[in-house]
């Protein structure tokens, strides 16, 4: 399947052969750092999260990111609101003389 994927970019005509090569060995390098540098702390991580070692500090974070969007979206709605009943634009956008342009035959 791998094969496949990598071919059907040079059938297609999307990629070159060196494109392809290139996209082979960043795919090889990115799985070979991950199995050995990073697998390791992330499987650390992950044994924490489900034994429930940082509930309080995703509740926190979540917590904060919800009120932040909210006071946001606040915000933003407000602003919308306002300049929706204040802000009458001018009649010159909305009448505008349109101009013909000579079309090149």
């Amino acid at each position: 399947m791998i094969i496949m994927f990598c071919l059907q970019g040079i059938y297609n005509g999307t990629n070159t052969i060196d494109a392809v090569l290139f996209g082979v060995e960043i795919g090889i390098f990115i799985a070979l750092v991950s199995h050995f540098y990073v697998r390791k702390s992330l499987d650390k991580h992950v044994t924490k999260v489900l034994d429930g070692l940082y509930v309080n500090r995703y509740r926190q974070a979540i917590l904060g990111f919800t009120i932040a969007f909210l006071v946001l979206f606040m915000i933003i709605t407000i602003e919308y609101v306002s300049v929706l009943a204040q802000f009458r634009p001018p009649t010159t956008w909305l009448y505008q003389i349109s101009v013909k342009c000579p079309v090149s035959e």
